[in-house]
């Protein structure tokens, strides 16, 4: 029971009291007549209100399948507007108010670039290491092979030369890192058959990273040709490796090349975040503008404009799928305080009410004798 009930009940109780204490101690003045028509308004009216009260919880326990629907219904159609949704977000995203509290938030979050390499970092050691690693393990390399058997197709692209040139980069950089890469390049054989020795295989690499950063694909020169044999060869044997073997072998490339690529990915979202701030900064174009924003934007577009009949047909099922006792449970708990105030009011009201008939009686018999 709310507070706002408790006082509306004591209140009732103390006027139906009240009315019969002036049958039992008080004699029939015109006074005593005027405060029982008072009394029993008051009473009145608030038992009015409070069957009034429990008879609409009740009717919305049956009838909570049709109430169901049209809450639902009333939500999505009138409150999110299917034309509006898409302007309301724009809006939102360009209002000064998004601007200040994600510049804060950035600011909060990534101050410094080492910040950013450390969460990083932090992020790969914790959750991406062993997932990595899993992925690895599991991969089915052949796909990645041409008609021809061979991975021209993977190494001819541009993002793949980049992001291989950063991490031979690093591992060469790196005498440990360097020293690991060398226990894992001979496993498919290829360098023992080919006649490459460890001694010269990092002077083969260094070659390499030279080759990716130029335009032309790597196969000119011998450290490119050699690249595209080795990695067809690896390829190749993958699926052929023991799953122990793998996952040694999966390991030691994590090793070596997994702190590389995360801390360019550091890089890359610094770079982003920047952007970003900058961006934020400017007063003549909003958010919303913002070339990310935008293609995120696009993207959503269809889904945004499903989402109204998405959102009440998933609604109307939650709701539904909660029963009558669950939907009058809901309801009730989020209305019960403000319609017991109600109940209050209806018995203040039915003693002026009260008060009024009974003047009205008394005054009566004088106007008309």
């Amino acid at each position: 029971m709310t507070n706002a009930a408790k006082v509306a009940w004591s209140f009732l109780i103390v006027c139906l009291l009240a009315w019969l204490s002036t049958f039992a101690f008080l004699d029939n003045a015109r006074w005593v007549t005027l405060v029982r028509h008072g009394l029993e308004g008051a009473f009145v009216g608030g038992l009015c209100d409070a069957f009034a009260i429990w008879r609409m919880y009740v009717a919305v326990e049956k009838g909570y399948e049709p109430l169901s629907q049209e809450v639902s219904k009333f939500v999505v159609q009138e409150v999110m507007k299917a034309d509006n949704l898409s302007a309301d977000i724009r809006e939102t995203l360009d209002s000064p108010a998004t601007a200040e509290g994600l510049l804060k938030l950035i600011n909060e979050k990534i101050p410094t670039k080492r910040r950013l390499e450390a969460v990083c970092l932090d992020f790969w050691d914790s959750d991406l290491r062993e997932l990595a690693l899993n992925r690895m393990v599991n991969a089915d390399l052949q796909p990645l092979l041409d008609d021809s058997g061979n991975v021209s197709s993977l190494l001819d692209d541009l993002t793949v030369r980049q992001v291989l040139r950063h991490c031979l980069s690093a591992a060469i950089d790196n005498e440990e890192r360097t020293s690991r890469l060398r226990d894992v390049l001979p496993i498919p054989g290829f360098f023992k058959a080919v006649g490459l020795s460890k001694g010269s295989l990092q002077n083969k690499l260094s070659e390499l990273v030279e080759e990716l950063g130029e335009p032309p694909t790597p196969g000119a020169s011998e450290a490119g040709a050699l690249l595209r044999e080795y990695a067809t060869s690896f390829f190749s044997a993958w699926a052929m490796l023991t799953e122990e073997k793998r996952r040694e072998t999966a390991t030691i490339v994590l090793e070596a090349f997994g702190e590389p690529v995360i801390r360019r990915l550091a890089d890359v979202i610094w770079d982003e975040r920047n952007d970003i701030v900058e961006f934020l900064g400017r007063d003549d174009v909003g958010l919303s503008r913002h070339p990310f924003v935008e293609f995120v934007m696009r993207e959503l577009e269809p889904v945004i404009g499903r989402s109204p009949k998405l959102l009440e047909a998933a609604l109307e099922k939650k709701l539904t799928s909660m029963g009558g006792a669950g939907v009058r449970q809901v309801i009730e708990a989020n209305t019960r305080a403000r319609l017991d105030m109600i109940q209050v009011n209806g018995t203040l009201l039915g003693a002026c009410v009260g008060l009024a008939v009974g003047a009205m009686a008394l005054v009566a018999p004088l106007i008309f004798p």
